[in-house]
């Protein structure tokens, strides 16, 4: 019987643990998940897959598959990033910014 308690304590102290564990990770920011939704979108129009677009875009496959599913912080993303697949997707960088909610600079400022 002693024994079977100290299993099913084990357990329990397993599933806290995990629990714990889930609620310290970060969630995904809704402007991430937009972001590679709208990715996606593009290269499926472009018929582009996740390896052809990760090499067109100097990246490891995992890394654009973390991105197309917008489990990549949005502080991760960097602009030089977002150039990149601006220019391969021909979209405006600019556009990918404000979809993460950044501020971006006008391309001519005419007055």
């Amino acid at each position: 019987m002693p024994d079977e308690f100290a299993k099913l304590r084990m357990k329990v102290q397993q599933t806290l643990e995990i629990e714990r564990m889930k609620r310290q990770m970060p969630k995904p920011s809704r402007a991430t998940q937009l972001l590679g939704a709208y990715l996606l979108s593009h290269m499926e129009a472009q018929n582009y897959t996740v390896e052809t677009m990760a090499k067109a875009v100097g990246v490891k496959t995992e890394v654009l598959d973390f991105l197309l599913r917008g489990d990549i912080p949005n502080w991760m993303i960097n602009d030089a990033l977002l150039k990149r697949l601006g220019r391969t997707l021909d979209v405006p960088s600019n556009q990918l910014k404000v979809i993460l909610k950044r501020s971006i600079k006008p391309a001519v400022d005419r007055v």
